[in-house]
């Protein structure tokens, strides 16, 4: 589990701030490289197309990757540097070609493994490529309706336009006749001598096609695979394809069920895919843990963690001898609770279920929520000091109270009013994490929002959190409130106060919950990034010992908002260290221009995250003083003093003359921003 020096974040924690470390904890990318294909995670195989050597290319378009299939059955990664890539072609000279559709391009890999960028500009979603015997490349462009040819030195000219809707799968026989799977019509064009003809239609939605060395044209149509003759005689082979290919050695290849097939003859083989889409690690060691959308998590009193792999449909456990297990499947686990008595319960999000885990290890039904009213995607979940059990309903917009004999009842939602108030009068809007405080508060989180629910059945909402989609919530024994907020991908603490602090962001991606540890660290389930990564307090974390820490624009000398890129200010009444000083704004340390014994110039990280940001100005020895300020895209201001022609300050005493040049600076225009300056002295617009 390798800590990775990404970057330190800070919460206040009076006298001191508490720093921490992201460190990944589980979870890898394993792909099952130099292995059985028949064991590899495969998530959504698209493109395939067979080379001269018997391998089998693939395109994973879920899993960012394309694979190679050897004659042996072993797998192995191509190029991980894509996003969706869906189309997959060969060249000549054994080059693979990528429709990198999340990219907007496609990618050359040649046959000793360098890859580099073939073509890009003007594609919106390049879904499929081919490749006829002269390099010549030709590109589906889904949502432009368009299909390019690419000349070997990248040279575009669009082949086909106008009359296609969603062109996919392309293939281009012998003497040069182009057929494009025209998926939005339902057809399959012929595109020769700039005529387009119709070779297959109402088929269904075609998206993917191939040639045989005969000229034989098939074409997948989810359940079957219609086979055109050179003469346009039709037949139809009933085997589920979703997409089509043929090998070097005259087999057809499918894609079904998550898995790449070989039909010959009467034969159907499984080639590659194990029907588990990214699953993978059970019983095998921590380098093959593999998740997909894990989202809650909980550890027992023996030491025990849990991880609902909701993608994967699984409740995982990581034992303390770290043996991963999975111990039950679900429809889409969620998130966990423990009773008074250790008994774990975990919501069934797409089931509408919450369950409870007996002695023995097995899962029962505890509710379904009322007759009248069942459940529609619970989700958190938390019992009181009393024994209830309260649950974020998400897909019916409430919170609602299970009672330790089974009465369901409704605290909170299905009224009309979007003000604090009583529980029961306001409209709710997704609730999903959810805890509940020893003093029997429920806090809970809903679509942009912290709120809490009290025991006299009123709602509060916990003002100026900046929130987008918060999921995960935890209380610290402390009091304060931890959120995982999928949204803005960070970790957040807000304290009793009111203050707010980004404990984490960057590299977390969609973040959906959050578990307190006794060592005083916290697991984040990194959901989109299919990790559990640890935030680590850092040992002797030093006290703050900066009185006052001001963050002042360049241009105006106050407080107030600033923007990325700009000129700013750090000012303290207290003397500010002259050697190894820097400043984070949230994780980006910023270029510092000049230290004075009171005042830091620097710029404003480019990568600074709009809204209120963590300021933290440490020295070699650790922080030394946090502040917080607003970040906006643009928040302009001149800086300095105009100079006149001669570089003296302008002034009442050294006046510009007429016609003479003047300079000036501005800072905080933005990165985004590209202005137009217009400049005018007395109302008379000047030259700039």
């Amino acid at each position: 589990m390798r800590a990775l020096p990404l970057f330190l974040c800070a919460a206040l924690a009076a006298p001191s701030q508490t720093i921490y470390s992201l460190e990944e904890y589980v979870g890898t990318d394993f792909a099952g490289d130099g292995k059985p294909a028949l064991l590899a995670p495969i998530l959504q195989p698209q493109g395939l197309a067979g080379d001269r050597d018997g391998s089998i290319l693939v395109a994973d378009a879920a899993d960012n990757r394309v694979r190679r299939i050897t004659p042996d059955g072993i797998i192995h990664t191509v190029t991980t540097d894509l996003k969706e890539p869906y189309g997959v072609a060969v060249g000549p000279n054994r080059e693979v070609y990528i429709a990198d559709l999340g990219n907007r391009r496609v990618r050359l890999v040649t046959a000793d493994g360098a890859a580099r960028t073939f073509v890009s500009g003007d594609l919106q979603q390049p879904r499929n490529v081919a490749v006829d015997a002269n390099g010549v490349v030709y590109v589906s462009d889904f949502s432009a309706n368009k299909v390019y040819r690419v000349t070997p030195d990248g040279a575009m000219q669009v082949m086909a336009a106008g009359e296609l809707k969603g062109p996919a799968g392309l293939a281009v026989d012998a003497s040069g006749a182009l057929f494009i799977a025209d998926s939005g019509n339902n057809c399959v064009r012929k595109l020769i001598n700039g005529q387009v003809t119709t070779v297959l239609a109402d088929f269904g939605i075609v998206t993917s096609i191939a040639l045989d060395r005969t000229g034989r044209l098939y074409a997948a149509g989810g359940d079957r695979i219609a086979v055109v003759s050179p003469n346009g005689e039709i037949s139809v082979i009933n085997t589920p394809a979703e997409e089509v290919a043929i090998d070097s050695n005259g087999r057809i290849l499918t894609v079904a069920y998550k898995q790449v097939r070989s039909h010959f003859a009467t034969v159907t083989t499984i080639l590659a895919g194990s029907r588990q889409g990214i699953f993978a690690g059970d019983g095998g060691p921590p380098t093959e843990w593999r998740f997909h959308r894990p989202t809650g998590l909980a550890r027992d009193a023996g030491g025990n963690l849990y991880i609902a792999d909701s993608g994967n449909g699984r409740v995982r456990k990581i034992s303390t001898e770290d043996e991963l297990s999975t111990i039950t499947t679900l429809e889409q686990a969620a998130y966990f609770t423990f009773d008074m008595n250790n008994i774990l319960h975990v919501t069934d999000s797409k089931a509408g279920i919450v369950y409870k885990r007996d002695r023995a290890g097995k899962l029962h039904v505890f509710t379904r929520g009322s007759g009248a009213k069942p459940f529609r995607n619970p989700s958190g979940l938390g019992f009181d000091f009393i024994g209830d059990l309260f649950v974020a309903d998400t897909g019916n917009n409430l919170i609602r109270k299970v009672t330790p004999d089974g009465i369901v009842s409704t605290v909170a939602g299905g009224g009309t009013s979007d003000q604090d108030g009583f529980g029961l009068g306001i409209a709710l809007k997704a609730p999903i994490g959810l805890a509940v405080a020893p003093d029997g508060t429920v806090w809970f989180t809903e679509t942009g929002k912290l709120r809490k629910l009290g025991r006299d059945g009123r709602i509060t909402t916990v003002k100026d959190v900046p929130l987008v989609d918060p999921r995960g919530l935890r209380i610290e024994p402390s009091g304060s409130i931890l959120v995982a907020d999928a949204g803005t991908h960070r970790v957040s603490q807000s304290e009793p106060e009111g203050r707010w602090k980004v404990l984490a962001e960057k590299p977390l991606n969609g973040p959906t919950d959050i578990l307190l540890e006794p060592d005083g660290s916290i697991l984040v389930a990194d959901s989109l990034n299919a990790r559990i990564r640890r935030l680590v307090p850092t040992k002797g974390a030093a006290p703050i010992t900066l009185a006052s820490l001001r963050i002042l624009h360049a241009g105006t000398d106050k407080e107030g908002p600033i923007a990325p890129g700009q000129v700013a200010y750090v000012d303290s009444d207290d003397r500010l260290p002259e050697k190894g000083v820097r400043v984070l704004f949230g994780p980006n340390n910023a270029e510092i221009l000049s230290v004075e014994p009171h005042r830091i110039t620097l710029i404003v990280p480019p990568t600074t995250t709009l809204g209120l940001t963590e300021v933290i100005v440490a020295d070699d020895i650790g922080p030394l003083a946090i502040a917080s300020v607003e970040v906006k895209a643009s928040a302009p201001a001149l800086i300095g003093t105009i100079r006149n022609e001669d570089g003296t300050p302008n002034s009442p005493d050294a006046p510009a003359l007429r016609t003479s040049p003047v300079t000036f600076s501005l800072t905080g225009e933005g990165i985004a921003a590209q202005p137009v300056i217009i400049v005018s002295i007395g109302g008379i617009e000047a030259e700039v």
